[in-house]
């Protein structure tokens, strides 16, 4: 290894650093993705071999550079590096991991061609996976309800993340007892500017062990407004005990599509996101 050099392997991972033939290298190679730094020839970014592996970015398999802005960035100037300029599609992605900034964009060794952003935008406020597991269910009946923080931005002095805990009405979950039928449970809450609604399906009993559920409906405020809620976890309460367990459900990103007919002359960089400009094809 060079000085400064490091290595690691694991099942299906390979990183380090490399000495080749121009300069030192360091690289990342995995089952889904992978990337590398020339540190002699690239000190912008990172040059990407494949990137439909990473969260939010295009699908398709193209070469790029992987960039992530600095704090108070004036300017984003990138200078492709001649291994990509022959490339007839390619990716950039741009990281932005403080406030939104708008900044003036130029890429130097890109010829004219259609120019597309995915915006992965990190967490949008209220958007969950609709599925969470129980995974160690242990025997007793069991209430199901839904705790949430909800904010109302139309009138943050009474519903700025907003402490609630709003039950279903569907039958409690028996764990212990043989595997039963799909059930559902529903609610819907309006009052003191807090609309919500929402149906979870599961099984009436189960062995213990992992049990799933599922919001088939869910719904913050009226359709199209900007009502939200966040740390959204499915809790259960013994009722013969009282014991409760707490299941989050995790929080999921947004991804948003424009299209130009060139490179941007200024870009809007979300808060907290991953844009990937698709370039050619």
């Amino acid at each position: 290894l060079p000085p400064l050099g490091w290595a690691a392997e694991a099942p299906g991972l390979s990183v380090g650093t490399v000495k080749t033939a121009g300069g030192v290298r360091d690289f990342c190679a995995s089952e889904g993705w992978d990337y590398r730094n020339d540190r002699s020839a690239v000190d912008f970014g990172h040059v990407v071999t494949r990137a439909s592996g990473l969260p939010g970015l295009s699908e398709r398999e193209a070469p790029g550079l992987l960039l992530c802005l600095r704090d108070e960035a004036e300017r984003l100037e990138v200078v492709l590096p001649e291994s990509l300029r022959s490339a007839q599609r390619m990716n950039l992605t741009v990281i932005n991991a403080g406030d939104e900034v708008r900044l003036p964009l130029t890429v130097e060794g890109v010829t004219d061609r259609p120019w597309r952003s995915l915006q992965y935008r990190g967490v949008s406020p209220g958007a969950i996976e609709p599925v969470v597991t129980w995974e160690d269910a242990r025997p007793g009946t069991w209430r199901l309800s839904l705790a949430y923080l909800y904010t109302d931005p139309q009138h943050p002095e009474d519903t700025t993340q907003l402490p609630l805990i709003t039950a279903f009405d569907g039958p409690p979950l028996v764990i212990g007892a043989a595997q039963g039928e799909q059930v559902e449970g529903s609610f819907q809450h309006n009052e003191g500017f807090v609309e919500a609604r929402a149906t979870l399906r599961y099984s009436a009993s189960a062995q213990a062990g992992p049990v799933n559920f599922e919001l088939t409906d869910l719904l913050w405020g009226a359709q199209e407004n900007d009502d939200h809620a966040t740390e959204v976890r499915l809790v259960l309460e013994n009722a013969q005990t009282g014991e409760t367990v707490e299941l989050p459900f995790a929080s999921v990103g947004e991804v948003r599509t424009r299209r130009f007919d060139g490179a941007p002359a200024e870009f809007v960089f979300p808060k907290r996101s991953v844009t990937t400009f698709e370039i050619g094809g």
